[in-house]
């Protein structure tokens, strides 16, 4: 390997660890425009904007565009598009404007502003009720019920809770969602009732903008359980610690992410599809350590529900920079043939992994080879003591790379990041 300008660097100090800036940044955002709204309200009101307040029934009007752009964000074809878009903006572009069309990779900090925006304005909402004449106990009391609901589905996604305890955190955000829509048609006819008593329901709902936006709402949730897909499966033990899902696809797009899931309540599983000239359908890869995907061997069906979901990620981003070196451990494998499989852009691939043969079966490695050609193979039973934070750095210094990507386990993609984002080495992954 090329010798490193980094080599003097003392391997044991840790690396600092980089702040999630764009997501944060994104988080924070959303609400501080959703405060300016508030001020140039109480700036237009007549007399003093601390008596005059913010209306309920404005405040439930902000709950609910808040929560439908929260909820958008979160479609696949809105996602898919955002990061298209921002890929085709930055790319070719100097690396300053790929840094800033990098901050896409906080994407996920939108779809949480726009939740917390909405949360922020239900306690608004509930001042407003507390203060006002003319809502009972009961609208109130519905109101706080709506804000602890969303509080607790957002304190759930919070990152620590949610790798605690990933399978509640799917539980209480779908019947979250559920319970919060539901009561939101209830208080939404509490609020526009009150405002306009003595009209008919009719016309006092039906023209209203916050009937109309919860409408939206309502189909953005209930979509994806109408496009919910039940595809044939076949099972295959690759070896005694990887699996093949091997899905009956119609159009299976090469490096697309899917999630399957064993019923259609069940608990949701992410993928990246490997499709393969020749082979009808798709295959996903998983390590059978997985309790979901070991139940699934010893206990095989022939079926499996394919959810509705966005097919790229943040890793889509790594196409901004025209080469890239991507470092990839175990069944991420599949995440570094999905970028080689969207072409565009020159590609170092390197596989480390213990055992390859072993682990896998040469069968497998055949095909990844043939789908990888130029595939370097880092075989840690071989090679022991393998720094990946200092293999990524010396892969970077030797081939001129204008960046460098990671996938694999969470701690590791971590280190390799961090330290690779303090040098001021452009990096994707995860």
């Amino acid at each position: 390997m090329v010798n490193s300008p980094h080599a003097e660097r003392d391997r044991d100090a840790p690396p600092r660890r980089r702040r999630r800036t764009a997501y944060n940044f994104f988080v924070a955002g959303v609400p501080a425009v959703n405060a300016g709204v508030v001020i140039g309200h109480l700036a237009g009101a007549p007399g003093d904007p601390l008596e005059a307040g913010v209306p309920a029934h404005v405040a439930l009007r902000l709950v609910l565009l808040n929560l439908l752009i929260a909820i958008l964000l979160r479609t696949g074809p809105v996602t898919d598009g955002a990061y298209r878009a921002v890929v085709a903006l930055g790319r070719g572009k100097s690396p300053v404007v790929r840094r800033i069309a990098g901050w896409a990779e906080g994407y996920g900090g939108l779809h949480a502003g726009f939740a917390l925006s909405a949360t922020l304005w239900f306690l608004v909402m509930n001042h407003s009720m507390l203060w006002s004449d003319l809502y009972p106990p009961t609208c109130v009391a519905v109101n706080g019920f709506l804000v602890v609901a969303l509080a607790g589905v957002q304190v759930s996604a919070v990152g620590p809770a949610r790798r605690r305890a990933p399978g509640l955190f799917r539980v209480l955000h779908r019947t979250g969602t559920w319970l919060v829509i539901g009561l939101l048609w209830l208080q939404m006819d509490f609020v526009l009732a009150r405002r306009h008593r003595g009209t008919p329901w009719t016309e006092a709902v039906l023209p209203a903008p916050e009937f109309w936006l919860l409408v939206a709402i309502t189909a953005l949730v209930v979509l994806p359980w109408l496009l919910l897909r039940r595809v044939p499966v076949e099972v295959v033990r690759v070896s005694g610690e990887v699996v093949e899902f091997r899905l009956v696809l119609r159009r299976p797009r090469p490096g697309a992410l899917v999630v399957v899931s064993r019923t259609p309540l069940g608990t949701c599983h992410r993928f990246t599809l490997v499709v393969e000239p020749g082979r009808a359908g798709a295959t996903l890869v998983a390590s059978r350590r997985l309790d979901w995907v070991s139940d699934l061997v010893d206990f095989p069906q022939s079926h499996l529900w394919v959810h509705a979901a966005p097919s790229s990620s943040g890793s889509y981003l790594g196409h901004l920079h025209p080469s890239a070196i991507f470092i990839v451990t175990g069944t991420a494998i599949t995440e570094g043939l999905a970028r080689l499989a969207r072409n565009g852009n020159r590609t170092e691939l390197v596989w480390v992994v213990r055992g390859p043969v072993r682990a896998y079966g040469m069968d497998f490695v055949d095909r990844v080879e043939a789908l990888a050609p130029d595939l370097v193979i880092v075989d840690t039973s071989v090679q022991s003591d393998v720094d990946l934070l200092e293999m990524a750095r010396e892969l970077h210094a030797g081939a001129g790379a204008d960046a460098v990507g990671v996938a694999g386990g969470r701690e590791a993609v971590r280190r390799v990041r961090d330290g690779l984002a303090h040098d001021g080495v452009p990096t994707f992954g995860g």
